[in-house]
């Protein structure tokens, strides 16, 4: 015979089962997009950083894609007409090498057509304060015309014009240096340049008041009148 139940066994009609929870149609939306959400702010607490990096590496980039584009790197460089470099004799010129105003070295940067550097020439540490001096003109094509210049009293001083054109010897680069107007031999009037890995040091000339002093005085003599 069954069992019978209980008083508090028995069940209220009027209580009914918990019905399954209904969440919100917004919450599970935000939910499911949690995960998005969550990388979007990530990456906007990283784009401080982000933009720095770019703040730092976007400039050298540049460059690096000026220098592809502008740079011409066939003028571009180091070049002498005594390197240090082997150069063979035969394609050496004796007469050219022999004036006294030489060597000639050459170093620039050659940017868009644009020219800088500094030059170097026996000349110049003969007769000169500086036996190095700046150097800037233009380029177009192979040819660079270009000035040898200074800054005394205060005042930029042009002291030669020069023409340099890149051309072969023996398969290898060199470049004709020719001087267009000097008004004092600081510079040979022609010379054969070849790539080197650096030109020679650039130096003051304590010679060089004396020499001026004698210059003014011998002025002076041709300057008097006849007796």
């Amino acid at each position: 015979m069954p069992r019978q139940k209980t008083q508090s066994e028995k069940v209220d009609p009027k209580v009914t089962a918990p019905a399954e929870r209904k969440w919100p149609h917004w919450l599970k939306v935000g939910l499911g997009v949690g995960g998005w959400v969550t990388a979007l702010l990530v990456g906007v607490l990283d784009l401080p950083a982000k933009i720095n990096s770019f703040t730092n590496e976007g400039p050298q980039a540049s460059q690096t894609i000026g220098d592809a584009l502008y740079l011409d790197k066939r003028l571009t460089g180091a070049w002498s007409s005594a390197p240090e470099d082997d150069v063979l004799a035969k394609d050496t010129d004796p007469a050219l090498d022999a004036m006294p105003e030489a060597p000639v070295d050459v170093e620039m940067r050659v940017y868009h057509g644009d020219v800088e550097g500094s030059i170097y020439a026996n000349g110049l540490e003969k007769r000169y304060i500086y036996s190095q001096v700046q150097l800037e003109g233009h380029a177009r094509g192979k040819r660079v015309l270009a000035t040898a210049w200074d800054v005394v009293g205060g005042k930029k001083v042009i002291l030669a014009t020069i023409e340099l054109e890149l051309t072969e010897r023996s398969g290898d680069p060199v470049l004709i240096f020719k001087v267009i107007q000097q008004f004092t031999s600081y510079f040979p009037k022609k010379a054969i340049l070849w790539r080197t890995g650096k030109i020679r040091e650039g130096g003051f000339n304590p010679d060089y008041l004396r020499i001026l002093n004698e210059a003014v005085v011998e002025a002076r003599k041709q300057s008097r009148p006849a007796q």
